[in-house]
């Protein structure tokens, strides 16, 4: 049997089984890996306080690698 995850590192989630996938591969434990992942957000509760902290995107869109966008890294 070949290893199969859930993982859950809140923000981080996706680049770390990303990393295990590799290091799966890497080991030789398998030839390929299927990696995805997801964040939702479906507590109003945890949606509203990251909206007090400015932590959503007004636009209702991160942008994160656009130049449009309205954060850097150092923020």
């Amino acid at each position: 049997m070949r290893p199969s995850y859930a993982i859950d590192t809140a923000c981080s989630s996706s680049m770390f089984a990303l990393q295990q996938a590799f290091a799966a591969m890497k080991s030789g434990q398998c030839d390929a890996a299927i990696v995805g992942g997801v964040n939702l957000l479906l507590k109003p509760t945890c949606s509203l306080q990251f909206h007090r902290l400015s932590m959503l995107s007004p636009q209702g869109m991160c942008k994160a690698f656009d130049s449009s966008g309205k954060s850097k890294p150092s923020d």
